[in-house]
């Protein structure tokens, strides 16, 4: 189960693809933004509510969009 990186790695092997060429976009930043990084792919935390960060505000590397257009950007 998510967050464990296992579940990835399965998702990756079954779409034939890897991790540096994948994104993960999610609203659990437990299950799937920690999740997506334990198998080394880059995430977008969807964060439509604009819940507070808490403790997570110190981990590296999260971008956080309220809304599903901004991925294009």
């Amino acid at each position: 189960l998510k967050p464990h990186k296992r579940i990835f790695e399965y998702a990756l092997k079954l779409n034939g693809a890897t991790a540096s060429e994948t994104i993960m976009i999610g609203d659990s930043f437990e299950a799937d933004i920690k999740g997506a990084q334990n198998a080394g792919i880059d995430a977008f935390w969807y964060n439509p509510t604009n819940k507070e960060m808490g403790t997570h505000t110190s981990t590296p590397s999260i971008t956080q969009i309220h809304n599903l257009k901004d991925i294009l950007e």
